[in-house]
């Protein structure tokens, strides 16, 4: 049961710290746009990444 909790631990950590990209990339993958909605998703998550303030 130990090894179990312990590598479900860091998906836990994951969901618990940034659900909103989790539900966001769900919702592209059922989209009818979802090559160009991922895309979008993906540019933008890698512009915020220079960026100290969120």
């Amino acid at each position: 049961m130990g090894a179990a909790v312990g590598q479900s631990l860091p998906v836990a950590v994951g969901v618990l710290i940034s659900p909103l990209p989790i539900v966001a990339v769900v919702l592209m993958v059922v989209s009818r746009r979802a090559k160009a909605d991922a895309a979008a998703f993906l540019a933008g998550r890698s512009g915020r990444r220079g960026r100290t303030t969120p």
